[in-house]
């Protein structure tokens, strides 16, 4: 059996609800060979169909393959301004 990854997920605003843990990032396992999109599934943010993913400090896509010790960034999109 392959061990799972950890990776490290910085949720912000509100989302932050939906991962274990208090801080600005929180270490989670995911089973290897996870993408972005078995993340947002494994701790129920599916539901959250806008948002702007990083991985590593890059734009990413929900497929994108996870690696231990990688950073994922999920944010909601803002709107608005002058």
């Amino acid at each position: 059996m392959t061990p799972p990854l950890r990776v490290r997920v910085r949720p912000y605003a509100d989302l932050a609800r939906y991962f274990p843990g208090t801080g600005a990032v929180r270490e989670v396992d995911v089973p290897a060979g996870a993408t972005i999109q078995d993340l947002l599934e494994r701790y129920g943010v599916d539901a959250e169909p806008r948002l702007t993913l990083g991985l590593n400090g890059e734009l990413a896509q929900r497929d994108a393959a996870l690696a231990a010790g990688d950073v994922v960034d999920i944010l909601v999109p803002m709107s608005g301004g002058a």
